[in-house]
């Protein structure tokens, strides 16, 4: 780990309070799903071995609903959206598009009433929760951070593996799974709008994991998660909102789509995701997000996953939003006034 890695410490404002037991069911639950879908080459082995493939799926199957249901109980009752909150951005639209209202001066105050967008840098990421594999079975290695930049990106890398390396084929259960977890957190506060105002704020999150499936079944993936304040007074921000996955891949599969180039044993998987979200600010206020960001593998017995490859690098999570002058880690903005009842001129 690089020294700049370890002098970033988690800020005091990110709550990370449950985030952990949340996304590793979430993690469990998608590796299970995998299994099931791809459960062919599964059953050729459990059969190969004198086992019951029927018996082994239910079994998965039985587990995947149990994660659901404790995932259910973790999981924050979903916020109605605010009636007042004006225009909605369209999916894949851009924040700095959305209408800025016409400056125009208001009694009782005389003082401007206007909306306007713009752009926050995000800073140089902190380091939040790690989590190395247990189980049943011996298991080494971690996901380690390389490098965090200024600009908010993070470089990471790990050889994660699961024993036993021997065993006696019919002593295989893939209904074992085993996690490895690493996040970064990072806070972001806004300029205070003039009025009170639908704020909308914005980023893009683009992960590429340069790999090598040495054995067994894995599926990696990278999480986003948010938290939000209207006004920010220096109390911790819990990061409870799951904002979405930028990458999911069953290692086990090729995945030659969206820009990646993976061969089902080596090579570059990617994705991406963009966050797009509202709330109501009043006037003066601070509004502040505390975004996580962070990957997660999940691997059955006898599985090993290098998270570099000798001619292509590191893995790397790049968040923010570029603007036009190729500036990365950038956090677009939009300030859109309320509505507001004007009596006539005094």
């Amino acid at each position: 780990m690089s020294n700049d890695a370890t002098r970033s410490t988690r800020p005091r404002v990110v709550n990370l309070q449950g985030f952990q037991e949340r996304k590793l069911l979430q993690a469990e639950l998608m590796g299970h799903d995998s299994q099931l879908r791809n459960f062919t080459p599964l059953r050729d082995r459990l059969v190969a071995s004198g086992q019951d493939a029927n018996t082994i799926y239910r079994q998965i199957q039985s587990r995947r609903d149990q994660v659901m249901d404790e995932l259910k109980k973790l999981t924050p009752a979903p916020v109605r959206p605010d009636p007042g909150l004006g225009p909605v951005l369209r999916p894949g639209g851009s924040v700095l598009a959305l209408p800025i209202a016409p400056v125009r001066f208001l009694p009782p105050y005389y003082g401007p009433w206007f909306g306007y967008s713009g752009t926050v840098q995000m800073g140089r990421g902190y380091e939040g929760t790690v989590v190395n594999a247990q189980g049943k079975y011996p298991s080494s290695g971690s996901i380690y951070t390389v490098a965090l930049n200024d600009t908010g990106g993070i470089t990471f890398d790990g050889d994660l593996t699961v024993g036993p390396q021997e065993i006696p084929e019919n002593q295989y259960d893939p209904t074992l799974q085993y996690f490895w977890l690493r996040n970064w957190t990072y806070f972001i506060p806004f300029p205070a709008p003039v009025v009170t105002s639908t704020f909308t704020y914005s980023l893009d999150v683009f992960v590429l994991a340069d790999l090598f499936l040495l054995s067994g079944p894995a599926t990696l993936m990278s999480f986003i998660s948010v938290g939000e304040v209207a006004n920010f007074v220096g109390d911790d921000i819990e990061a409870n909102t799951d904002a979405g996955w930028p990458l999911v891949a069953d290692l086990t599969q090729p995945d030659l789509a969206n820009g990646s180039l993976y061969n089902g044993a080596y090579g570059s998987v990617q994705g991406q995701v963009t966050v797009q979200r509202s709330f109501g600010v009043k006037a003066g206020q601070v509004p502040a997000v505390a975004v996580v960001l962070g990957v997660v593998s999940s691997q059955s017995m006898q599985s090993e996953v290098r998270l570099d490859f000798a001619s292509l690098g590191d893995s790397y999570i790049s968040p923010g939003s570029f603007t036009r002058d190729n500036s990365p880690g950038i956090v677009h903005f939009n300030y859109n006034p309320r509505p507001v009842v004007v009596g006539p001129l005094p």
